[in-house]
């Protein structure tokens, strides 16, 4: 007896979806960036209503490079903030403060923004 594979009538990107949700996975806080993600998910599927698998697998991509994206720039914001933070000018550097300086881990070397 032969069985019939069962296909999937409908797509929803927020329970079917794939790599957005591997992108959350790597987020520095999960539970702020999931809901964030879920919110865009539900909007995208929402407009999209994508009808069939296809459709359903290019707005799982669409939403993963988005997510992706988002992350990176909050990245490059928080780097952007630390070396702000963190230059205490090239003065600071070219005269560290002797003893202090000597025992950081990280030196002038080695501590570029």
């Amino acid at each position: 007896m032969k069985q019939k594979a069962e296909v999937q009538k409908d797509w929803n990107l927020l329970r079917d979806g794939l790599l957005w949700k591997v992108v959350v996975k790597g987020a520095v806080d999960q539970e702020a960036f999931s809901k964030q993600a879920e919110a865009f998910v539900k909007q995208l599927q929402e407009a999209a209503k994508p009808k069939n698998a296809l459709e359903g697998l290019l707005l799982d991509r669409m939403a993963s490079s988005y997510l992706r994206k988002m992350m990176l720039l909050e990245y490059e914001a928080g780097a952007k903030d630390f070396c702000q933070r963190t230059a205490l000018n090239e003065e600071l550097w070219a005269n560290p403060p002797g003893l202090i300086f000597e025992t950081m881990p990280l030196g002038p070397s080695v501590m570029r923004c």
